[in-house]
């Protein structure tokens, strides 16, 4: 018996030795999982993803601080990376505030991320009920609300009522602007009993520069408004960079400011813009790259580079040949393996050409990420520890039965 044993060890060491340990890929995981373009691209911004705020307090007193708390909450099947959340705050129709709160953020599938700012609330507010408004921005380029670049209020908003100290107020009529190839032309109404001199602060910004990180092109005026009446203030942008831009407009007086955001297009300049690009994890265990990118007018053909990287180099390259469509969806298998740290994911759409038409970079926090390694390609360090393991044990168990043989010899 104690022979059998002591054969059976030999064996056994033998085989894990002549085992190849392969960790499969996400590509060999699900075969099923081929790449694709589509000319139907889902439409991201209409995620179920939403925000919920809370005012610790339902008023406050114009030039007070105000704390809010928030909750982000996705119920899509792939991570939100470097989640930041745009504020617009409006009284009536008019949005008398707007700034991004800097969170960056990982949400993972399906799940919940809270938070708190605070609002310092303009000295120079009328008495009234004041909507503050809320939308996700990813990468400071994808959001999740189609009001963010808009004047409109959207689903995500709390009420929260000022007691203001102004007799008046000066603000930017948006449902009058006017656009004009790249002149904007707005109404600039004062309901003062007296003239209110104010600057006006024109900003361009390519469509896809949610967060406002890299304005194009800027413009300052210092303009009069006669005392209950209007002036009509205009701007035509230069830049000539994009086919696709918003532009931000803010009128600044004593304390107080008025916005207006105004989205426009030049006709027919070629451009292209990644609407969303997004890495997830299959029930498989595979992992998928996918996106949109949308296209103007005349589109040329073009192929979109995708490439992710870790601090110890490049982990997978993608590339997908998009053609001319005006909106292309695109996903794909990709192999992310096992890492530590973050993983940085970089997309070029080029021309057939050779020219950039449009660039993005997300990155992934693999400390807070559900991605980074999961059970797709999990098996890479994991493999290895119980190899090492399972050959340690096996080879203690030999040299036990080696030691017990000899202190009993098998008697034939």
């Amino acid at each position: 018996m104690k022979m059998y044993t002591f054969r059976v060890l030999l064996l056994s060491i033998a085989l894990l030795a002549s085992t190849s340990v392969v960790p499969v890929s996400a590509q060999e995981t699900q075969e099923t999982v081929k790449d694709s373009v589509t000319l139907l691209c889902k439409d991201y911004s209409l995620s179920n993803v939403s925000v919920d705020l809370s005012p610790e307090l339902s008023s406050v007193s114009a030039g007070e601080t105000l704390l809010v708390h928030g909750v982000l909450m996705s119920n899509v099947d792939f991570p939100i990376t470097e989640a930041d959340v745009l504020i617009k705050v409006y009284k009536g129709t008019h949005m008398v505030d707007r700034f991004v709160v800097p969170l960056g953020a990982t949400i993972p599938a399906g799940k919940n991320h809270t938070f708190s700012f605070s609002w310092k609330v303009p000295g120079a507010l009328v008495s009234g009920d004041y909507a503050l408004t809320a939308s996700i921005i990813s990468s400071g380029k994808f959001n999740f609300a189609t009001v963010a670049l808009s004047d409109n209020f959207g689903k995500n908003f709390t009420l929260v009522k000022v007691a203001g100290t102004s007799a008046g107020e000066l603000f930017l009529n948006n449902a009058k602007a006017k656009i004009s190839g790249s002149t904007i032309e707005i109404p600039l109404e004062n309901s003062f009993a007296k003239k209110v001199d104010a600057l006006v602060k024109w900003t361009l910004y390519r469509v896809s520069d949610i967060d406002g990180t890299d304005p194009l092109e800027t413009s300052v005026e210092a303009v009069s408004i006669p005392a209950q009446g209007l002036k009509t203030v205009s701007y035509t942008f230069k830049d000539t960079s994009s086919a696709e831009y918003y532009a931000v407009v803010e009128a600044k007086y004593t304390n107080a400011t008025s916005f207006v955001v105004v989205p426009f297009a030049r006709i027919p300049a070629v451009s292209s813009t990644v609407r969303f690009m997004g890495l997830k994890q299959n029930p498989s265990g595979a992992y998928e790259i996918f996106g949109c990118v949308s296209n103007s007018f005349t589109s040329p053909q073009k192929s979109i580079f995708i490439t992710a990287s870790d601090k110890n180099g490049e982990i997978f390259t993608k590339k997908f040949d998009l053609g001319v469509s005006s909106s292309v969806g695109f996903s794909g298998p990709v192999a992310l393996k096992k890492t530590k740290g973050s993983v940085s994911i970089s997309a070029v759409v080029v021309s057939a050409q050779g020219a950039e038409l449009d660039k993005v970079t997300t990155v992934y926090n693999c400390n807070t990420s559900d991605l980074c390694g999961g059970s797709a390609e999990k098996g890479l360090d994991d493999v290895w520890i119980l190899y090492g393991v399972t050959s340690i044990s096996l080879l203690g168990l030999l040299l036990l039965a080696i030691n017990k043989k000899r202190i009993n010899p098998v008697i034939k």
